[in-house]
């Protein structure tokens, strides 16, 4: 009877949370995912790094804005954050770089997909070059995916990013580290969401809670009064026992 009363309680509580709870995309941002390594004479603040380095970065844009540079390539205007191995973490000063995408319909890569870094107008670029996604799209239609066969590094050099730093990273190379890419949706929860999922945890644990211990009430008999005989019926058991069958 406790199971049956309670349970729809607590799972009501739950939706009643998960409802209230509404999520944000930042202006429809997506991010791009981008691993690899960087060769000897690329330069981070002046200094070449002396031998193949990895790196991972994430610049984020919004692909409802971006720029369509010639058929099946287009730029969008990005903020990058990118660790470089045993240097640390560096972020992009505003408007120092763009994220640059091609579809299978731009003839300069045969077919394939281009993801990477670039200029505003692509004139220089550093990415890579696979030949398909998880979930295909156009340069017009940009969607969350997962590149894979990896052809090779697709690169017009040098490309400098200037940092918040106030030096600058000026891609000269690339390694020999096969790269890895991806697009993800940067939809992110409302700061009040983690707040409410919180509380909806601490009622619905306090509501368990409550069942618990309410199920392990027999009979509470004042003295002198002794504990009844259960019923012989066999379907019949103490509170405490019928939480426990299943």
């Amino acid at each position: 009877m406790i199971r049956t009363i309670h349970l729809p309680f607590i799972a009501s509580l739950t939706l009643i949370f998960a409802a209230s709870a509404p999520y944000r995309a930042e202006a429809g941002s997506i991010i791009e995912n981008f691993s690899g390594a960087f060769g000897p004479t690329t330069t981070l603040d002046g200094t070449a790094l002396g031998s193949d380095t990895n790196f991972s970065f994430q610049a984020t844009f919004d692909p409802a804005a971006g720029t369509i540079v010639r058929g099946g390539v287009a730029t969008f205007a990005a903020s990058l954050s990118i660790d470089i191995a045993g240097h640390g973490t560096y972020t992009s000063a505003p408007g120092a770089i763009w994220v640059v995408l091609s579809d299978p319909s731009f003839p300069g890569l045969l077919g394939n997909y281009g993801v990477g870094l670039s200029t505003s107008t692509a004139g220089f670029f550093f990415g890579g070059d696979f030949a398909s996604a998880s979930h295909t799209f156009t340069v017009e239609t940009v969607a969350p995916t997962v590149f894979s066969e990896y052809v090779g590094y697709a690169t017009h050099l040098p490309l400098t990013i200037d940092l918040t730093s106030g030096g600058s990273l000026v891609i000269n190379d690339h390694g020999t580290r096969a790269a890895t890419a991806s697009l993800r949706s940067a939809a992110v929860p409302e700061p009040g969401t983690l707040i409410l999922a919180a509380e909806a945890a601490l009622l619905v644990g306090v509501a368990l809670k409550v069942v618990k211990v309410r199920s392990r009430v027999y009979f509470r008999l004042p003295t002198p009064f002794l504990t009844p005989t259960p019923f012989s019926d066999p379907g019949f058991y103490p509170f405490s026992e019928q939480m426990e069958k299943p």
